[in-house]
């Protein structure tokens, strides 16, 4: 069975060549059916790659028609369905070394020099635990960090959304202590979300080097961004992480009280 991250990486790859080549995909819901309880989706996703063969805007683009048990579905199949176009193949082939993490030492290999890496590692967890001594915890009161997982901001939470006692959100402080790490996180979010994510950058004729940045998810206008490229990014992401997270919250709290009242009325 596949895990939800390799459902979610047709949509990852996607994210990455838009965001590497400018490019601007939008998708439409085209009908909805249901039969005998089981709904069906059709969504259309066109990419206009007029600039990859170096022709006008609007010359040259790509139409996939797909269908799926959700829109999210339908959207991965079309999307999985359209990168294996020739037009494609050659810049997703680029794509995918970058991808994977370096391995400088093969599973299984032993250390070359195993007593120096040992006394390395011990050396640098002596130091962690000297700067980690006189540190007071947080207060959970006055610290409005204290109800965040940490660990699922450095992507090492092994225990999972619905397990973690701490919230898997993007902290406030973390969009301005770790800019690019916030960024990532809101990327990963999306797409994990079901959600294509690409950015719209327009130059300010009267300010030079700055920009406005619009947050475009599944072809709609979200967040808006201004400031230099990177300063406009960030806002609009941040933005749109708010409204999605704020989306997604308020439909939990329908669905628990529905389990409740479910609950209640059963006995």
């Amino acid at each position: 069975m596949r895990t939800q991250q390799q459902l979610d990486e047709p949509l990852q790859i996607m994210y990455q060549l838009v965001q590497k080549h400018h490019l601007n995909p939008t998708i439409a819901v085209l009908q909805t059916s249901s039969d005998h309880g089981r709904t069906q989706v059709q969504v259309q996703v066109d990419l206009d790659i007029s600039v990859l063969e170096g022709k006008p805007a609007g010359s040259y683009g790509l139409r996939q028609l797909a269908w799926g048990n959700s829109k999210q579905d339908a959207k991965r199949k079309a999307v999985s369905q359209m990168m294996t176009h020739p037009a494609l193949q050659g810049l997703i082939s680029q794509l995918k070394p970058g991808r994977v993490k370096n391995s400088y030492q093969q599973p299984g290999a032993s250390a070359l020099f195993p007593k120096a890496q040992q006394q390395k590692k011990k050396k640098k967890n002596n130091n962690q635990k000297q700067k980690q001594k006189g540190q007071k915890k947080p207060n959970k009161e006055n610290n409005p960090d204290f109800q965040f997982c940490w660990d699922y901001t450095q992507k090492t939470c092994n225990k999972g959304v619905d397990k973690c006692k701490w919230k898997h959100e993007i902290p406030e402080s973390l969009w301005k202590k770790n800019t690019n790490k916030a960024v990532a996180l809101f990327e990963e979010y999306m797409t994990s979300n079901g959600k294509l994510l690409t950015f719209k950058f327009t130059e300010d004729a009267e300010n030079e080097g700055k920009y406005t940045a619009i947050c475009v998810v599944d072809g709609q206008h979200e967040g808006e961004g201004v400031g230099s490229r990177f300063e406009a990014k960030v806002e609009a992401s941040k933005k749109t992480y708010e409204t999605f997270l704020a989306a997604q919250t308020a439909e939990k709290e329908i669905e628990k009280k529905a389990t409740e009242a479910s609950k209640e009325t059963e006995n």
